[in-house]
């Protein structure tokens, strides 16, 4: 639904809806006449503050210019809910010396603000909680904001928590449970929604709603999904990947037994390793989840009068309804898992496109199923992980169905961002909320293996290797 124009509901990874907040009750208004002072808006109004620096709107921009304190817009229209929702948008910085993004937003019978860039331009937190403000309680934190860049932020507010993201980087994890939550002195120009800066000029664009309640009806006819997929930074992906670096399954299997999960995220033995390198251990994979979701097709291979017409076919397919999609999430630790469904006899990975994966950074791959190409993988040493080869192309066989949602492989529930740690005694799967625990305790039982491990070769007179180095 976008407020202020039309209204449409979507359903969106485990979404009730989502709803694009226009600043402007049309585009074409907007850019006839881009100045809030010299029109009427319906949905959005300008903050009446003294001094307030001028609000405009260009290309699909918000631009609040600099006032001699606070500048801004608040929502004037009913919100669809005070809690269980999400808020996301971006914010550039363009001039000024104090915060360039005051979201006010509202949390069940109050609000609070998400501060970026306060008190001198490096304080980030919420205010208020228990009557301080945001450069004085628990969300404290300080960073450094750049001019003319786009930031991407994040605000989920849920019964019991409020979460906000930088960048997808978590920068306030509050539990608000016996906390008093409310706004600041002298920002209830913005109740209950509102966008502010103090002494400072800034952009602002693609604003959205996302209500995380339970859906409606016509929203579950229209397909909905109730996990929600996290989003982590690269810095948080390689803290993780260090904390992983030498462990194998049988440590990580030890260390779920620690915390409850035992069996239950151990794929599947059909799931095996398509070669081995047992020197050096080149076939082992440990790497952050990205996922994609192949399921049989409805269509088939249709008749062609010809080979133009069959290869024309092909690619559209292809491009259209079996693409490759997850390739740009792609990066430095990833590992690609594929859940793809179905007996049919498909080779949906194979020498060729899984070396431009491995371009992309990507360390290896995981699929329920089938591969193709499997001499020519297993000489490139890139690692795979599959049940058995598979020849037929993908046009006529699978579609792609969803990327970086929940998927199952080997009978195990993966996550976008969980940790895949496999080797020659098949994978398993970490879920990143206790990934770095896991880790933990699982370099512990390592340890002492190579402890024990490292005496007996010498005892033996074996000469030493990776395993025990």
């Amino acid at each position: 639904m976008i407020l202020g124009t039309t209204s449409k509901m979507t359903a969106l990874k485990g979404i009730c809806c989502t709803i694009f907040l226009s600043f402007w009750t049309s585009a074409i208004h907007a850019q006839q006449t881009p100045n809030l002072k010299e029109q009427s808006i319906t949905s959005w109004k300008e903050a009446d503050y003294a001094g307030r620096g001028q609000v405009t709107f260009n290309n699909d921009e918000l631009e609040i210019l600099m006032g001699e304190q606070l500048s801004g817009v608040t929502w004037k229209e009913k919100l669809p809910s005070r809690i269980d929702y999400q808020i996301e948008f971006q914010a550039m910085k363009v001039d000024g010396s104090d915060f360039f993004c005051g979201l006010t937003f509202p949390y069940k019978d109050a609000a609070c603000s998400l501060i970026l860039g306060g008190w001198g331009g490096g304080v980030v937190g919420i205010s208020s909680i228990n009557g301080q403000d945001a450069s004085a309680n628990e969300t404290t934190d300080y960073m450094r904001f750049e001019d003319d860049r786009w930031y991407d932020i994040k605000v989920r507010a849920t019964q019991d928590k409020i979460v906000a993201f930088l960048d997808n980087k978590k920068i306030v994890d509050l539990s608000t449970k016996d906390r008093k939550i409310d706004i600041r002195f002298g920002v209830e120009e913005f109740l209950p929604l509102g966008i502010a800066t103090y002494q400072t000029s800034a952009k602002f664009k693609n604003f959205k709603w996302t209500s995380l309640g339970k859906p409606a009806l016509k929203d579950l006819a229209n397909g909905h999904h109730y996990i929600e997929t996290e989003s982590y930074s690269a810095k948080d992906d390689q803290e993780v990947l260090e904390a992983f670096s030498k462990l194998r399954v049988a440590d990580v299997s030890d260390a779920l037994d620690r915390f409850g999960l035992g069996n239950i995220m151990l794929m599947d033995s059909e799931i095996h390793p398509l070669w081995k390198d047992t020197k050096t251990f080149k076939h082992q994979l440990r790497g952050i989840a990205v996922t994609a979701k192949y399921i049989p097709s409805q269509t088939g291979i249709p008749h062609f009068n010809g080979t133009k017409e069959f290869d024309a076919w092909v690619g559209d397919t292809y491009q259209n309804q079996t693409p490759e999609a997850f390739v740009p999430l792609l990066k430095k630790g990833s590992v690609l898992v594929i859940e793809e469904s179905g007996n049919r006899d498909t080779g949906s990975i194979g020498s060729n496109n899984i070396m431009q994966w491995a371009l992309k950074g990507c360390k290896g791959v995981i699929t329920s199923n089938t591969a193709r190409d499997t001499d020519e993988i297993a000489a490139q040493k890139i690692p795979l992980y599959y049940k058995k080869p598979g020849r037929g192309i993908r046009p006529g066989r699978n579609q792609l169905e969803s990327v970086n949602m929940p998927v199952v492989c080997g009978g195990v529930q993966v996550r976008p961002g969980d940790v895949i740690i496999a080797d020659g005694d098949g994978a398993v799967v970490v879920p990143r909320r206790i990934a770095l625990k896991v880790a933990d305790y699982a370099n512990g039982v390592l340890t002492e293996d190579k402890s024990t491990r490292s005496e007996a070769y010498k005892k033996m007179g074996l000469p030493s290797d990776p395993s025990v180095k």
